[in-house]
């Protein structure tokens, strides 16, 4: 059946778009775990005009799209608990 979910703020939908941003990325599951790409895609975090990201919440952000790329391997990545996949 249908469950309302509760409203999400500003902040918590611009983190969910730019998430998106990178697992839209072309091998992003690979290489996610290669710093000096990271390092760049933090940089355009940061220039996002969306974005008013901590340099520690952007960091959060990469850790946790690491732990993602095991689900990765079953074909759909969970973008949050409104059972969005892709």
């Amino acid at each position: 059946g249908f469950e309302r979910m509760p409203p999400l703020t500003l902040r918590e939908i611009s983190m969910l778009q730019i998430m998106n941003q990178t697992t839209d990325k072309a091998e992003w599951g690979r290489t996610i775990f290669y710093e000096r790409i990271t390092g760049t895609w933090k940089q355009e975090v940061a220039r996002d005009p969306r974005s008013d990201f901590t340099p520690e919440m952007r960091d959060y952000r990469i850790e946790e799209r690491k732990c993602k790329v095991e689900i990765l391997q079953t074909g759909r990545v969970h973008v949050h608990s409104g059972d969005v996949v892709k």
